[in-house]
């Protein structure tokens, strides 16, 4: 469990008046975090969005170098792969797989911080007066919120390197089907 920020000695409020906007501070921090959720699903769905892009593609260039092994095999035409075709097809492959591990990667990410903690609610707050305890929370909605945004950075930045291989993949991937289907017709 998350241990409490002090509250600074002059940051306590006073018995008589309290912090006169501690309610909207303690609300719009709450708001940001809720915020922050929702970035925390967007970066997820992006994720999955990447996984299935990636494991769609190789799973047709898997399937493609199979059934080109299979029909061109008993085929009169031969079509002459120049080892140039290969490292881009081997640098494609390669590219498309680590974007999949990155958006596992960046799905994997879970450690979040949600404050208040309800058994610290029970616990310690009960007995504190309002104002108090909305300033404790606010201290660890703020704590709470930089942790965050550390994570949330780490998730888009994962993905930003997924998007950006499988992108650098796929055009390889164009390249080297229209160096083959230029090859193919100039055979026919």
């Amino acid at each position: 469990m998350k241990e409490d920020t002090p509250i600074a000695e002059g940051d306590k409020p006073s018995d008589e008046t309290g912090f006169a906007s501690l309610g909207l501070a303690y609300g719009e921090a709450k708001s940001l975090i809720q915020v922050q959720f929702g970035q925390i699903d967007g970066l997820d769905t992006k994720a999955s969005t990447l996984l299935a892009a990636a494991g769609l593609v190789l799973s047709v260039l898997i399937s493609g170098q199979a059934l080109s092994l299979f029909f061109l095999d008993g085929m009169s035409i031969r079509l002459t792969y120049k080892m140039v075709d290969y490292v881009l097809l081997a640098s494609a492959s390669l590219f498309i797989l680590i974007s999949l591990v990155l958006g596992v990667m960046a799905l994997h990410v879970r450690r979040y911080k949600l404050t208040p903690h309800p058994r610290l609610m029970r616990t310690k707050y009960l007995d504190w007066p309002e104002d108090k305890t909305k300033l404790q929370i606010l201290d660890n909605l703020v704590t709470d919120y930089e942790e965050n945004a550390g994570t949330i950075s780490k998730k888009a930045t994962l993905l930003q390197y997924g998007f950006t291989l499988f992108a650098v993949g796929t055009a390889l991937l164009v390249i080297i089907f229209v160096v083959v289907l230029a090859q193919y017709w100039n055979a026919v």
